[in-house]
């Protein structure tokens, strides 16, 4: 008896906490600790384009602002993970538009997350680190860093 209790608990939580079957739309908050940059947060969103079994692929765009030196970046970035249960990871690449007092630059990113659904409502949290060196009066800075970011998922 004990043991059917424990299987249909464990049965019930996959199922009441899988990963969104197929897209997805959402929207998110980050922080973004920039080397260079101090900390910045901000807003975004992502749509998932591609979902194939375990992978899939995010389109993301999100704007920050920095503390310290008063920046303002919109991140484009396109992020593609395998998926485990409730987890995923994966790597991604992004332009990076940064205000008049730095020059645009491209970059790459490591992401590390979980998303939980139900009935195609969601919630997701990941932590990131950005690569990203762009320039300044002909000066590279290093805008790498650490981030995270939490939102809702809506499934369709």
């Amino acid at each position: 008896m004990r043991t059917a209790l424990v299987l249909t608990a464990v049965i019930a939580g996959v199922l009441i906490c899988a990963p969104l079957a197929e897209a997805a739309l959402g929207g998110y908050y980050s922080y973004w600790q920039g080397d260079d940059l101090d900390s910045g947060n901000g807003v975004g969103g992502r749509a998932t384009i591609l979902h194939l079994a375990i992978v899939e692929v995010d389109a993301r765009i999100s704007v920050l602002r920095f503390d310290k030196p008063g920046v303002t970046a919109v991140p484009i970035e396109l992020a593609g993970y395998a998926s485990l249960g409730v987890f995923y990871g994966g790597l991604g690449v992004g332009y990076y538009i940064f205000d008049e007092k730095i020059v645009d630059s491209g970059g790459t990113f490591v992401l590390l997350g979980a998303k939980v659904a139900f009935m195609g409502f969601g919630f997701f949290a990941e932590t990131n680190y950005h690569f990203i060196q762009p320039t300044q009066n002909n000066v590279e800075i290093d805008a790498s860093g650490v981030g995270a970011s939490f939102g809702v998922l809506l499934g369709f």
